[in-house]
């Protein structure tokens, strides 16, 4: 678990009126909303009162039209003006919050349940809020929940399956889809996009069978609680705590199944659109640059609203090879662009992506080296660039994860965010040519050079471009294989219709 130092720790004085946490909340979040809620030790320890609120958000940069209601109170709306006035962000704020790892510089890995856990570790510890028999019952939840918080933390960090592989213990029949905890939160998010406090109270209930089940019959076992993330294994937790024959044990039976089939409807959706020639092209390239150790890159271009669209190309039913690389368009002007396994997305790929999304919205102005290697960082969702009178504007950015798998503007936690300008065969067309050709990294600054008419640019023309003359050579013979890859064959981008 990860600790805090006390040299770098400072106490929440403020009392916290309300808690924030982003649209469509995972499991981490309702986790730790759970642990404050349910705990009085924990709410104290945290400055949080009993009936404080929760309050959900787009993740990524704050908006104004969020917070109206503090419209007056503060100059500046950032995370830190917003929590003076009483709020606390849990996994959201845009990076600037205690306990939000987005974006931050030397994370190492970190979750926003660890930086959670720290601080109460380090409240546990010292003299301060808590007297001596609350430190000791403080330590005890923690120490209860430890092994289940380090399960919940890989999956958030790293993506690691929360739950054991049991194919007896999946009782659905849909491929690829067993009925989990975090499948569960992943159908209820289906079902309500647009209600987190229906989501979040159906959850809470699991989490009390869960941690009741955990405080009769102790393990920290990292097996046990993946096995306890099984809905074979925390259903009857749950009706042993609220009672099997009671209303609340019915209710939640109805909803997890309820949330589960629309889960695995998710993959139908999904699997009718892989199998759609009109919105899935296949695309393989040979000997891909920065992934040299695939002999071949299979790349899938699909088009599908289903949420587990990616995940079918990445197992790929039928006669289709598993996609290593999917660029998935989920509805006008939103996709994302996902790995397969451990893979991670190359930074010059992220960063070109960036850029042209930036010319493509319109934005003019001008990008320096020190532009192009923030646009190549992982964890942020914004610039600060000047525009073409030398003035600083904050710009919002594709948002690329920080376990550097996946890149677009279609995350689940912000059903918000900006629309890209970029078409499904220009961000094709970039990412194929960035594994055949390579990418075009400036030397000093570039920017969009504009064409006569309106709405039209040319693509930015690199500082370091050869005279006419001394490129004519090179340009006859990429001419000749212009739009085909090191295999002979052309860039998927150039199939699309």
């Amino acid at each position: 678990m990860t600790k805090a130092t006390v040299t770098a720790f400072e106490l929440i004085t403020q009392s916290i009126h309300t808690l924030v946490g982003h649209w469509r909340p995972d499991l981490e979040l309702l986790f730790i909303f759970w642990l404050i809620r349910n705990f009085k030790v924990v709410r104290k320890a945290m400055n949080v009162r009993k009936d404080a609120r929760e309050y959900y958000i787009p993740s990524g940069p704050l908006r104004s039209r969020d917070w109206g209601e503090l419209r007056g109170a503060i100059r500046e709306l950032n995370a830190e003006t917003v929590e003076g006035q009483g709020y606390l962000f849990i996994d959201c704020g845009g990076g600037g919050s205690r306990f939000d790892q987005h974006g931050r510089e030397n994370r190492d890995d970190e979750t926003s349940i660890a930086l959670v856990c720290a601080y109460l570790d380090t409240v546990a510890s010292i003299d301060g809020p808590l007297n001596a028999d609350e430190r000791d019952e403080l330590k005890a939840v923690i120490d209860v929940l430890q092994a289940f918080i380090q399960v919940v933390s890989d999956n958030d960090a790293t993506g690691l399956d929360t739950a054991v592989k049991d194919e007896k213990a999946a009782t659905s029949s849909t491929p690829h889809t067993q009925r989990t905890l975090r499948n569960f939160v992943l159908g209820l998010n289906v079902l309500y996009p647009l209600e987190p406090r229906k989501v979040s109270s159906l959850v809470y209930m699991a989490f009390d069978g869960i941690y009741d089940s955990l405080r009769k019959n102790p393990s920290d076992e990292e097996t046990d609680m993946r096995r306890l993330m099984l809905c074979e294994e925390f259903l009857p937790a749950v009706e042993g705590f609220f009672g099997a024959a009671s209303g609340d044990a019915s209710r939640f039976r109805f909803y997890a199944e309820k949330a589960y089939r629309a889960y695995e409807d998710e993959w139908e959706i999904g699997l009718r659109d892989y199998n759609d020639p009109d919105k899935t092209v296949h695309r393989t390239i040979s000997h891909p640059r920065f992934w040299t150790w695939l002999p071949e890159l299979h790349v899938c271009l699909i088009k599908s609203a289903s949420t587990r669209a990616s995940q079918v190309a990445r197992f790929a039913p039928g006669d289709q090879p598993k996609a290593d690389l999917i660029l998935q368009w989920t509805r006008d002007g939103h996709f994302m662009l996902t790995t397969r396994g451990k893979v991670e997305l190359p930074a010059v790929l992220v960063a070109e992506l960036r850029k042209a999304d930036l010319f493509a919205r319109g934005w003019r102005g001008l990008l320096t080296q020190e532009h192009y290697e923030q646009l190549a960082e992982s964890g942020r969702h914004t610039i600060v660039v000047k525009d073409e009178k030398g003035v600083d504007q904050t710009v919002p950015v594709l948002f690329w994860t920080d376990y550097r798998k996946a890149c677009g503007n279609e995350f689940r936690s912000n059903p918000f965010a900006v629309k890209t300008g970029l078409t499904s065969v220009a961000a094709a067309r970039i990412v194929s040519e960035m594994f055949t050709n390579g990418p075009r990294l400036p030397k000093r600054e570039f920017q969009p050079d504009r064409k006569e008419g309106k709405g039209q640019r040319q693509a930015p023309r690199r500082s370091d471009e050869r005279a006419p003359a001394a490129r004519q050579g090179s340009q006859r013979r990429d001419d000749s294989n212009r739009g085909r890859g090191r295999d002979g064959r052309r860039h998927f981008s150039e199939l699309l219709k």
